[in-house]
């Protein structure tokens, strides 16, 4: 290899610049990388910094519960139920023993053995062989036709014993230790009249034949046979909703009338968390049946403004569509509910925060009439990682609600019904683990590239050092010669 002259001035200037080239790409990858964390860390405190304006939800957790088995079975023998005339009478001894049985019984432990609500289909299965399914878990859900309080045999435990016309116009029998009071009245005598919407949550014990009015109020009697189901208590219900097809102008007319009744909660005003839930499912049964119908495409986005107009006055957007842009899901959960007209056994709720909100609401609270357990986030993941980071949304306002954020101070949060929710991820994936191995990988190519234009410059340098000595001591070999 041939190397031309060179001066010792201009050596070190091309080590100079060497150097310079070497320090800007090193300089390079750590401005990369430190400007990468930084991105990650600022838009983790930015997440952390939504889900602190967000309340500490108490996520309940499904205990495992199991029912304990009926110990006296030679009772059940006894319950005889073939004929009508068998059917008018109830077995004292069986009747008191499978009671007592009856009321120890919880909700829970009934589902966790697939409790079956009472209609058409079920009854008739009961009875065409009532023997077979003696004890089984039934739900009797409807209006009552008839009811009277009964004692027992030993006077100790009266009860309350009623029929009950179903949903969908199926006849069932009831046996509870008690009745509901009066709302907000705890103090109140219980009470069961014709005409109240009850659930019961209790057992099969036969089928049981008594005078039944023709309607509500009718003096007109029948006589009628039906499931007799054993339970703890009767508990308030409400008529179901009627399917999306039933749903006339007239219906959603109430709901829009129900909701003028809603009130947001104030500083000097708040209601309890279930004052308006009539209302609240009323909404809901609407979002979940007729929301297809809105014209999303004219709703208004749920933007900074907006959502400042529906803190100031609320009552003005009551029942309002709106669309949610895309924001960060700071939170799911999939609630177990209460008796209520949807007949629904669970909703879904959650919290939604958008780093573009900078007026006084920060995040909203949402509650959806569906199961999406696919969007609860996953423990540990934190943003870049969690697939379910970013939702968009389709809802209606309900109400502004008053609570206490994760850091103990008091927010004031608009609360939405929605009728639909989905992730949203570029592309149908997500965008920042790519982006992320491609910076990493980036990086580790620079610091290679790095140690090698090192070695490579320092080879270069140990060359050039070991030429220019050759040549200083051939120069000195001919000055000495020429002497």
């Amino acid at each position: 290899m041939k190397y031309g002259k060179i001066t010792p001035e201009e050596a070190a200037r091309l080590a100079r610049v060497d150097k310079f080239r070497i320090l800007g790409l090193t300089v390079s990858a750590v401005l990369i990388g430190g400007l990468y964390l930084y991105s990650h860390a600022r838009t983790l405190a930015q997440q952390e910094e939504l889900r602190s304006e967000a309340a500490e939800e108490a996520v309940e957790t499904e205990p495992v519960v199991q029912r304990v088995l009926f110990d006296q079975p030679e009772l059940l023998a006894k319950i005889e139920d073939a004929t009508n005339t068998q059917q008018e009478f109830l077995e004292s001894e069986p009747l008191q023993e499978v009671f007592s049985y009856a009321r120890l019984q919880t909700r829970r432990a009934l589902e966790s053995e697939g409790m079956r609500t009472l209609n058409t289909e079920v009854s008739e299965e009961l009875m065409a062989d009532p023997a077979a399914h003696r004890l089984e878990p039934v739900l009797l859900r409807g209006q009552i036709l008839e009811v009277s309080q009964r004692q027992s045999a030993g006077g100790s435990r009266p009860g309350w014993m009623g029929s009950v016309l179903t949903d969908d116009g199926s006849l069932g029998y009831f046996l509870v230790a008690n009745a509901p009071k009066l709302r907000g009245a705890p103090d109140a005598p219980q009470s069961l009249r014709a005409g109240d919407f009850v659930r019961v949550d209790g057992l099969f014990h036969k089928i049981y034949r008594a005078p039944v009015p023709d309607a509500i109020g009718s003096e007109a009697l029948q006589s009628a046979s039906g499931p007799l189901i054993l339970g703890f208590a009767a508990t308030p219900s409400t008529p179901a909703v009627p399917d999306a097809d039933e749903i006339t102008e007239e219906w959603s007319r109430a709901l829009l009338l129900g909701l003028d009744t809603v009130i947001d909660d104030e500083v000097a005003r708040t209601f309890e968390k279930d004052a308006f839930d009539l209302q609240q499912w009323g909404l809901m049964a609407y979002a979940k049946l007729k929301g297809g119908e809105t014209d999303w495409d004219a709703a208004a986005e749920l933007d900074q403004e907006a959502l400042t107009q529906i803190y100031e006055s609320g009552e003005d957007f009551r029942g309002t569509p709106f669309r949610i842009p895309v924001s960060i899901n700071l939170d799911t959960y999939s609630t177990i509910v209460e008796d209520n007209p949807l007949r629904l056994d669970r909703v879904t709720r959650g919290w939604i925060g958008n780093n573009n909100w900078k007026g006084a609401v920060k995040t909203i609270k949402w509650v959806g009439p569906f199961v999406r357990r696919d969007l609860v986030r996953e423990q540990g993941l934190k943003g870049a990682d969690d697939a379910h980071r970013y939702v968009e949304a389709k809802g209606y306002f309900f109400r502004n609600i008053l609570f206490t954020n994760k850091l103990g101070e008091p927010r004031r949060s608009p609360v939405f019904v929605l009728h639909e929710l989905e992730v949203f991820q570029l592309k149908g994936s997500n965008p920042v683990a790519p982006i992320a191995m491609v910076v990493v990988g980036a990086t580790i190519v620079m610091v290679i590239t790095i140690f090698l234009l090192l070695r490579a410059d320092r080879r270069k340098s140990e060359r050039l050092r070991v030429e220019m000595v050759r040549r200083r001591r051939k120069r000195e070999g001919r000055e000495a010669t020429a002497v």
